[in-house]
């Protein structure tokens, strides 16, 4: 990395519907810690 700039990652999941998803992850007691956001298919 060049200098000064921090180790960072980024990790994305397609799923059939991120709402219903990010919701069971509450339910089952996890965060979620970004808003959902809508991320073009790069494949």
């Amino acid at each position: 990395m060049p200098e000064g700039i921090s180790d960072h990652w980024n990790v994305a999941f397609a799923v059939d519907d991120a709402y219903a998803t990010a919701d069971k992850c509450v339910e089952m007691g996890g965060p979620v810690v970004v808003p959902l956001m809508y991320i073009r298919s790069v494949a």
